[in-house]
């Protein structure tokens, strides 16, 4: 019997180890979906044909939604409260369930009592508003991987900020949300916030021109002379899909994380790991910046030498590397700095200097920052290939924004593709205990 599309996906599927197991004690109230890469249809046109990166992006992970609304009220004095029959109902599935759990050692003591006897919490400050939220879920990751709890990424509600939480191989551990609100929130409802499973263990090192000749080199074959003649004719090259249409070769016993390349400015950073974080890559702006986007067109304001000695360190890195026949778009590629979107997109790109390397078979999430009145945007790039990360704006208003010199625009967090493919197990929560 011949399986249909479909019916081979699922199959496949099946047939993956999970990345993490969960277990719902509140009966489907906050669900872990799939996101569509083109956000149900909504993404532009021109991103769903062309930008693989931001579709990954889209995707990646699993969306924690809430399925039933919890309604915010803010007093006089701009405190807020929960209201709804929602909550009691919750509270009360959560006081039926902490003596089972207690009794069945399903979680620690100390876990069990920081739930209390209420799924919200919320702490009032002068200047933030900030609710803690149970969601019912317990999640224990697989050995080796971490789950990374954070915003809902290029969808999300603008009224709320997710904390960064990462959950790790032991136990199951309740999915507790710590949301800053915005003084304009009046509910959660949809997509809260996401879930993306990564290595617990990921090895970062500096790399030198000496030691990176094979970054350099696909950076070159990429930019070469043909991808600026189709980009000068107004067509889009879809080199990248193509590039990674086929998988590279992995090797046996290959380093397990990233080679950076600072190419000039000294743009990306090694963030070492933490008991409660794994390390990362930071990559930073490199001097100040104003934009502003009309409607229409986006317009960006800084000081001339600010860039040109921004330019004159990649020039002089790379300026005995450059073969004297290689396209200069290679080496415009990075001192540009600036890459706008075609009119009408409230959208740019920064690209800090800098190439990233990872194992065959390997990619880097690239974790946007969000600020008052930009994002950021979340992106997935197959580094094994490609080795620039880009970062992404998204303005979300009329007015001019400041990006200061040395502000954090992207987490770069590499990751084995399996991982981005995994499922997560639902393990059934009864009276009885877990089965």
């Amino acid at each position: 019997m011949q399986l249909t599309r479909a019916e081979g996906a699922k199959e496949a599927e099946a047939d993956r180890e999970p990345s993490f197991e969960v277990v719902d004690l509140f009966d489907g109230c906050f669900a872990l979906e799939k996101r569509s890469a083109t956000l149900g249809g909504s993404a532009p046109l021109r991103v769903a044909q062309a930008c693989l990166p931001l579709l990954e992006g889209n995707a990646i992970g699993f969306q924690l939604v809430l399925r039933k609304e919890l309604a915010l009220a803010s007093r006089l004095d701009g405190a807020v409260r929960v209201d709804g029959q929602l909550v009691d109902d919750l509270d009360r599935r959560l006081r039926g369930a902490i003596p089972l759990l207690r009794a069945q050692s399903v979680l620690d003591h100390e876990e069990l009592d920081a739930l209390g006897t209420s799924v919200v919490s919320v702490a009032n400050g002068l200047r933030s508003r900030t609710l803690t939220l149970f969601t019912g879920l317990l999640v224990r990751p697989r050995a080796g991987v971490l789950v990374r709890v954070s915003g809902a990424g290029n969808r999300r509600s603008r009224d709320l900020q997710v904390k960064e939480a990462f959950l790790a191989h032991g136990r199951f551990r309740p999915l507790r949300l710590t949301l800053t609100l915005d003084k304009r929130a009046t509910r959660l409802f949809g997509e809260v916030a996401s879930l993306i499973a990564l290595p617990e263990e990921c090895e970062l090192k500096e790399s030198s021109f000496d030691d990176a000749h094979d970054l350099v080199d696909a950076h070159l074959r990429f930019y070469d002379a043909n991808y600026f003649e189709t980009k000068r004719a107004g067509n889009t090259t879809r080199k990248y899909r193509s590039m990674i249409a086929k998988e590279p070769d992995g090797v046996a016993g290959a380093f397990r994380g990233a080679r950076v390349l600072n190419a000039g400015a000294r743009l990306v950073d090694i963030v070492p790991k933490t008991p409660t974080e794994p390390s990362r890559l930071l990559v930073r702006n490199a001097f100040s910046f104003y934009s502003r986007f009309d409607g229409l067109h986006l317009t960006h304001r800084f000081e001339s030498a600010d860039l040109e000695t921004f330019a004159a360190g990649v020039r002089t890195a790379w300026s005995p590397r450059f073969p004297p026949d290689q396209h200069p778009g290679a080496l415009l590629y990075l001192t540009k700095y600036f890459t706008p979107h075609p009119p009408g997109e409230p959208h740019f790109f920064v690209k800090p200097p800098a190439l990233i390397g990872t194992p065959a078979g390997w990619s880097t999430l690239l974790e946007g920052y969000e600020g008052s009145d930009y994002d950021v945007l979340r992106g997935v790039v197959r580094t094994d290939s490609f080795h620039a990360t880009p970062a992404v704006f998204h303005l979300l208003t009329r007015d001019e924004i400041r990006i200061a010199a040395g502000t954090p625009l992207l987490s770069l967090f590499p990751f084995p593709r399996e991982l981005e493919a995994a499922p997560f197990r639902s393990v059934a929560w009864s009276e009885r205990g877990l089965s």
